[in-house]
């Protein structure tokens, strides 16, 4: 009898562990339309990474940090996603690319005149703003 205890107590243990998903921290920001702090409505590639883990099993834990520390603790940690995040050469040593998701234009915003490039705006403003560590300061050393 313990035997057959002993055996059904670990299937039950077994069965439990497979059917137990992992969870798996995403770190995101708030840029619609690509990404958006909301596991319903995640925005395009939100949407895209929480249904990829959801397909595999997994659930995802979304997490808002700084951007330059969510790159930080991302490109040292283990088994830690970010998105979205560009592909660029400065970051591909730093970085385990899952998945290619989309191209994206970049673009410029002013509130007063109108600009077509990013050469017309460097004549014509005197300072350009882009968010600390994202692909447009990295581009902005590029050009």
């Amino acid at each position: 009898m313990r035997l057959v205890l002993a055996l059904l107590l670990s299937f039950y243990l077994l069965q439990s562990r497979a059917l137990q998903a992992d969870t798996y921290t995403v770190y995101s920001i708030d840029a619609p339309p690509l990404t958006m702090l909301n596991a319903k409505q995640a925005g395009i590639v939100g949407d895209i990474v929480i249904e990829a883990f959801t397909r595999l099993g997994h659930h995802v834990l979304l997490e808002e940090a700084p951007w330059k520390r969510a790159q930080r603790i991302t490109s040292e940690g283990e088994n830690i996603f970010i998105m979205p995040l560009a592909l660029l050469p400065s970051r591909e040593e730093h970085f385990t690319w899952v998945a290619y998701i989309m191209d994206l234009e970049r673009s410029f915003a002013t509130t007063q005149q109108r600009i077509n490039s990013y050469q017309q705006a460097r004549e014509m403003l005197k300072k350009i703003g882009v968010g600390q560590g994202s692909a447009q300061a990295q581009r902005q050393k590029l050009l």
